[in-house]
């Protein structure tokens, strides 16, 4: 396998998935462990797909192993992947959950931090999907139930859901978090 940087010249994103594929010697069908299917592939390097999802970029990006930063930045999907970028994370809801734990900020802030973890990780060539917390065994969520949305959360403290309001987390208050040993 040759090792060259051509493919981060070409603006066409289709075109510099297949030059990134080819270099690294890989078929199309390697792919598939990674949620992208030979045609769609095929459609992709050929201009036939100008659009791809966020989700689909990340798992080509996943396949090739390369950044999804490094596989759009300078073509044609740069601008709009950015701007449609969500993040894929799966939250666990236990509040009792072990991995729980809290933020102690430089300014003596105390802020819980509810553990989470990407929802789609690579071990080989195989793509898997994080669907239990491995601390305490909870069904670990990335989407509203109620609207089928990602969940957005910025605030660790955040327990409705950005898109319909539904309540997606119990609430982490100051007792609950002592009678953990949380002082």
């Amino acid at each position: 396998m040759k090792d060259s940087t051509s493919w981060k010249t070409e603006s066409d994103f289709g075109k510099r998935v297949r030059m990134l594929r080819e270099e690294r010697g890989l078929s199309q069908r390697k792919f598939a462990p990674f949620g992208v299917k030979q045609p769609y592939l095929t459609s992709l390097e050929v201009g036939a797909i100008k659009s791809p999802s966020p989700e689909m970029i990340e798992n080509i990006a996943k396949g090739l192993g390369v950044t999804v930063g490094d596989l759009v930045e300078g073509t044609n999907l740069a601008g709009t992947y950015r701007a449609s970028q969500i993040p894929h994370k799966a939250f666990c809801s236990n509040n009792d959950c072990p991995k729980l734990s809290l933020n102690r900020l430089s300014t003596g802030m105390i802020i819980p931090y509810r553990f989470s973890i990407e929802r789609v990780q690579a071990s080989g060539s195989k793509a898997y999907e994080a669907k239990f917390c491995p601390y305490c065994g909870k069904k670990l969520i990335s989407a509203c139930p109620k609207c089928k949305e990602p969940i957005l959360i910025d605030d660790p403290q955040q327990i409705h859901c950005v898109h319909c309001g539904h309540q997606l987390f119990e609430p982490i208050t100051e007792e609950h978090m002592r009678t953990k040993g949380f002082r």
